[in-house]
């Protein structure tokens, strides 16, 4: 990366004042849509859009991780060069059981913490599959392929 990459990306991060050592990063630019609650910074870089704590990692370790990046701090939008970690997907699965953010059976629907939907929202929509499912999903901010998913019961299959 040259300096003025560099300047670039660090003009998106928001270090907070009071806590610049051990707080989150919060990265101010663009992030990931794709119907997440939470959703990932995102850089564009060599004509390539990169996950910015990835990059983050690149400037701080001076070197790119062959495998996931993870955050110790659980923010996909921190790109706090001490918060995050190189690990193998098998570690990040650990990691996410161990903290408790995996699936749990009898969470689903509304009930799994990163849902966007309550089950009326989803009959709701079911019930318009003949619209445009992009005017759908502007509506409810979730993806276009969401709602198609809906629709299709691909998702939401318990109700």
């Amino acid at each position: 990366m040259n300096d003025e990459q560099k300047k670039r990306f660090y003009s998106k991060i928001d270090i907070p004042y009071d806590n610049m050592v051990f707080g989150c990063w919060e990265w101010t630019g663009r992030k990931s849509n794709g119907g997440r609650l939470f959703p990932y910074g995102q850089f564009d870089l060599f004509d390539k859009t990169y996950q910015a704590h990835r990059i983050a990692y690149l400037l701080w370790y001076g070197k790119e991780s062959d495998n996931c990046v993870c955050h110790t701090c659980d923010n996909p939008s921190c790109v706090n060069p001490i918060h995050l970690f190189d690990a193998t997907h098998t570690d990040n699965m650990k990691d996410k059981v161990n903290k408790k953010r995996s699936y749990k059976p009898n969470h689903v629907g509304s009930k799994n913490q990163s849902s966007k939907l309550t089950e009326t929202q989803v009959l709701d929509i079911r019930s318009r599959q003949n619209q445009f499912h992009h005017d759908i999903a502007k509506e409810f901010d979730i993806s276009r392929n969401a709602i198609t998913s809906i629709i299709n019961r691909k998702n939401w299959k318990h109700i």
